[in-house]
């Protein structure tokens, strides 16, 4: 099974971050009743403001379906402000 996580950052004052790729490198992602962790670091990104919601995508080359529990975003621009996403549904996919 070969997923891909992006998401896009959006903040309070209307700005947004480019299109960002999530990365796990566990070879053992996606197995069922497993929690997994993807990262991507806003140290590469310029201060976009306070973040206050995102958008969660995967692209697969399978017809599975991906439950994201909840996304934690850490700001490193503004002190690793931590802000918590709860999602609580299955992810759309793109093919």
């Amino acid at each position: 099974m070969y997923f891909q996580i992006y998401c896009i950052l959006h903040t309070e004052g209307g700005n947004s971050s480019p299109l960002l790729h999530l990365k796990n490198d566990l070879s053992n992602a996606f197995r069922k009743k497993q929690r997994d962790t993807f990262l991507f670091s806003t140290y590469d990104l310029r201060d976009i403001g306070k973040i206050t919601m995102i958008e969660l995508w995967v692209k697969d080359d399978t017809k599975g379906q991906w439950f994201a529990d909840l996304v934690v975003a850490v700001n490193h621009h503004r002190d690793n402000e931590m802000i918590i996403f709860p999602v609580h549904r299955f992810v759309h996919t793109y093919h």
